[in-house]
């Protein structure tokens, strides 16, 4: 009987560590009722005031979850909203959503009271008038998104340090990702889904991210690359015709 109590309370110790370890992992980076009221909502993020707020009010331990829509009624809008309300279930209320002007915004808080929305005068959302090929041949409003939250991404991870969970408005969150992220992905700095046979950059998340790393580089020459879209220097010749064809090819799959 002393041996049977003995490797039953190890059983019960081993279960209990077990359970502990379950809803650690469970509750890793819930920041829900962690964070200051956002004060600089429908803000432009040009501006530092805007941008020091999302420092201080919405990265949570050094994290940061971003995604894009603006807040016209229709399915991207529909489909924001409803990746944000399932990352706040999950208690991930670190999240910035950027978007094209005040007024969609404000549109996005009356339906998600407390959502952080921030805009960007960065960057026309109507198409430009330059007549670069890209833009001629390939221009939609994704553009202004894709180049938005690359430049951000990049920005946040690179200047500031902070790690960068990028998603899509088209994905389902079932659980916290951050378990995974932290535990078998610990050791990667940019973890991505594949599409070969490139990689697919609407789901990413970047840490530890050092300014004079390869990672940064990636970050930083990817942004620039999406910026470089819409400027009619960056179209010319043969290498711009490659990107604008690499370009509409994403486009097209929505990467």
């Amino acid at each position: 009987w002393p041996r049977a109590r003995r490797r039953l309370s190890r059983a019960g110790g081993r279960r209990a560590r077990r359970g502990l370890l379950t809803t650690m992992i469970s509750d890793m980076l819930v920041s829900a009722g962690k964070l200051p009221p956002f004060s600089a909502a429908a803000a432009d993020m040009e501006s530092p005031h805007t941008l020091n707020a999302v420092l201080q009010e919405v990265v949570y331990q050094n994290e940061i979850i971003i995604l894009c829509s603006d807040g016209q009624p229709g399915a991207s809008a529909a489909d924001a909203l409803n990746t944000a309300m399932q990352l706040r279930t999950l208690g991930l209320h670190h999240l910035l959503l950027l978007s094209d002007s005040a007024a969609s915004c404000r549109a996005m808080g009356r339906r998600l009271p407390g959502l952080a929305c921030v805009w960007s005068s960065r960057l026309n959302s109507t198409k430009p008038q330059n007549g670069g090929l890209c833009v001629e041949l390939y221009w939609s409003f994704a553009f202004y998104f894709y180049d938005l939250r690359k430049h951000y991404a990049a920005r946040l991870a690179v200047e500031f340090g902070v790690n960068v969970l990028q998603t899509d408005t088209d994905v389902v969150w079932l659980a916290n990702p951050y378990p995974a992220l932290k535990g078998a992905y610990a050791s990667q700095q940019l973890v991505v889904m594949q599409d070969r046979p490139m990689v697919n950059a609407g789901v990413f998340y970047a840490q530890n991210v050092k300014a004079d790393d390869g990672a940064a580089w990636v970050m930083t020459e990817l942004s620039r690359r999406c910026a470089g879209r819409k400027k009619e220097e960056s179209e010319k010749g043969e290498v711009g015709k490659l990107v604008c064809h690499w370009a509409s090819r994403t486009s097209e799959k929505g990467g």
